[in-house]
């Protein structure tokens, strides 16, 4: 081969080796960078995060907007209702710390297969999700668009194939083309209003009594306790009914800590407005609340309002023979016991009367009937039967031999007065294999023992591992279930008697 000739392959050789190396860099559905390291430390070089009061989010699927009013973080797509603010703060510290971690040189022609389009413009998973920040006269002072997460193999084989972790996620600026790859992947950047809500609403402490009201008054209850630890008695009881405390012990939880998937607002609020049953509950600390509930849906999940008040007193009873110093400090704690009521109470009012979504589990224990939270009759007993423990044995008559039930399964009645003439004896074998287990561990008894027989011999010609060891065990297991009587010791119960 001639120079010209080798020098010509070698060209191809590297035209070749840079196509396939352009196209494993730009190939659809896979992304590599460029450059693993850039001089910008973080994506926003002066984030404006004490100037923020507005978050708004806007993805494929709808807006989100939550802002800062005068007492916190609200969700303005449900009336203003109160956000969690951590949730709200957490964002504005991770935007303004975030770092980037890779600079791809990718430019807006790439947008699409980043899912960083317009979400205005965008189609199925090219849009983008836009998270603006605004201040109070809704002015916007920064925009951080977030695009497709970027997905590594794990290295970890299953037998579903291998599996992928979430390593980051592609973003760009508002007025900047730059992409960058930064390793949080801001799940939490959702649409949907119900994500962001504050879900702590009320909480009942202390219960004293909780009386039920339903469509059917004669299912209706009232519980009350005399004591904070104490049971419930039930009011109004009349005779023959008895309170089942093991039934209603969880009542005195009765939402203590509920939480509530979403806030129902505008008409729809009117249209699901609960009515169908309502519990009045006081506390042993003054608090009165009236909870109402609607029909459970198909989801397993009740429509709720409540409402609360609350009559505490104002000043203390002194007691009897305080010095001026313990009536000083007890009037002290008195007063700082009666501001934290009065705050608890202020702020449970802020959320009363809308309504709530919650799930079935809040108040499935308290949807109970009279009935339901009586003690009821043992269903043996109530028919006239005698109840029967399984592994016992039945008092009475012994039962009729059954056809086809294995001899040995139902003992046989202790003592042979009452026994029937024609009850089956145990079998002449079985009987000589009992007595055989017996004779080594105790002395065979003088009388009632049945001769020997031909069976017999033949029994004892066999070796003991392949003839005895096997045909005792059944035996053995009869010595120890059989009650007094000739067939305990291996006898035939005619040679008893």
């Amino acid at each position: 081969m001639g120079n010209k000739a080798l020098f010509r392959l070698l060209i191809v050789f590297v035209v070749v080796g840079a196509i396939a190396l352009l196209f494993l860099m730009f190939r659809p559905g896979k992304i590599e960078t460029v450059t693993s390291s850039t001089d910008r430390e973080k994506v926003f070089a002066n984030f404006p995060i004490n100037d923020v009061s507005h978050i708004r989010i806007k993805g494929m699927d709808g807006e989100l907007n939550l802002k800062k009013s005068a007492a916190g973080w609200v969700v303005s797509e449900r009336d203003n209702y109160p956000a969690d603010a951590s949730a709200a703060i957490e964002v504005l510290r991770t935007v303004w710390d975030l770092k980037i971690v890779q600079s791809p040189q990718i430019g807006p022609s790439q947008y699409e297969r980043l899912s960083l389009i317009d979400p205005a413009k965008g189609s199925g998973e090219t849009g983008a999700t836009i998270v603006s920040f605004l201040d109070a006269e809704g002015k916007e002072l920064d925009a951080l668009w977030l695009g497709k997460i970027l997905e590594r193999e794990s290295g970890q084989p299953t037998p579903y194939g291998p599996t992928t972790t979430e390593a980051g996620r592609y973003v760009k600026t508002g007025d900047e083309d730059s992409v960058f790859l930064v390793s949080e992947t801001f799940n939490q950047m959702e649409t949907d209003p119900a994500e962001w809500l504050d879900d702590a609403f009320f909480g009942i402490s202390k219960l004293k009594s909780i009386e039920i009201q339903s469509e059917t008054p004669e299912n209706d209850w009232k519980l009350v306790r005399e004591e904070e630890n104490g049971d419930f008695t039930l009011v109004d009881a009349e005779e023959g009914e008895e309170l089942d405390n093991l039934k209603v012990s969880s009542m005195k939880n009765a939402f203590s800590s509920p939480r509530f998937e979403d806030v129902i607002v505008g008409e729809e609020a009117k249209e699901k407005a609960p009515g169908k049953t309502t519990f009045e509950i006081e506390t042993f600390d003054g608090y009165a609340y009236t909870v109402k509930l609607g029909e459970k849906t198909d989801l397993n999940e009740y429509f709720l309002t409540f409402a609360v008040k609350a009559d505490f007193p104002e000043k203390r009873e002194p007691q009897e023979e305080e010095t001026d110093e313990e009536a000083k400090q007890r009037n002290e704690e008195f007063a700082s016991a009666l501001e934290a009521l009065k705050a608890k109470l202020a702020e449970q009012e802020k959320f009363a009367g809308k309504v709530y979504k919650v799930r079935s589990s809040v108040a499935d224990s308290l949807v109970k009937t009279r009935e339901e939270i009586l003690k009821s009759e043992d269903p043996a007993a109530a028919a006239g039967g005698a109840s029967f423990t399984p592994g016992a044995i039945p008092s009475g008559p012994p039962p009729a031999n059954i056809p086809g039930l294995p001899e040995g399964i139902i003992p046989a009645h202790s003592g042979t007065e009452d026994a029937p003439e024609d009850s089956a004896p145990m079998k002449e074998d079985e009987g000589d294999k009992a007595a055989k287990k017996d004779d080594k561990a105790a002395p065979e008894k003088e009388t009632g023992t049945k001769p020997a027989t031909e069976g017999d011999k033949k029994e004892k010609a066999l070796s003991p591992d392949k003839g005895e060891a096997k045909t005792e065990a059944p035996a053995a297991a009869d010595d120890k279930t059989e009650p007094d009587g000739a067939a305990k010791e291996g006898t035939d119960p005619e040679s008893e008697e």
